[in-house]
């Protein structure tokens, strides 16, 4: 528990703007935040479990989807063979964790997962 991932706000660099604005208000009483002090003696510093949250997920990392073309069909364009596929990667996550957060990332701070999409055809002559 030292790497401060339980202290909640530990600096003004810890937690996207997003997190940190959603402290607790009159207006705002179901707030994922108690307060918004970031230090000071006052701060959200202490170690509890308000901010421990399940890193479950589940991931689609890579899918492919192809189709071979009948023969019957290909032929007529004096083609051999013809193949469309679609192929992708981390196309789906499922978790509870906040959208700003990736639960394979173990650093707060590091990018997003980017996804990738290819469509192609294999013809043979």
């Amino acid at each position: 528990m030292g790497d401060g991932r339980f202290y909640g706000i530990a600096n003004e660099w810890d937690v996207p703007q997003q997190l940190s604005l959603d402290t607790w208000t009159v207006d705002n009483p179901g707030a994922r935040l108690p307060r918004s002090y970031i230090d000071g003696i006052h701060g959200n510093r202490n170690t509890n479990t308000l901010y421990l949250a399940s890193r479950a997920y589940l991931r689609l990392k890579q899918a492919s989807l192809g189709y071979s073309i009948p023969e019957k069909w290909s032929r007529k364009a004096a083609i051999s063979r013809a193949r469309i596929y679609f192929t992708g990667q981390n196309l789906l996550t499922v978790t509870k964790l906040s959208k700003l957060y990736d639960p394979e990332n173990t650093n707060l701070m590091g990018y997003p997962v980017p996804k990738s999409y290819s469509v192609g055809i294999n013809i043979t002559f």
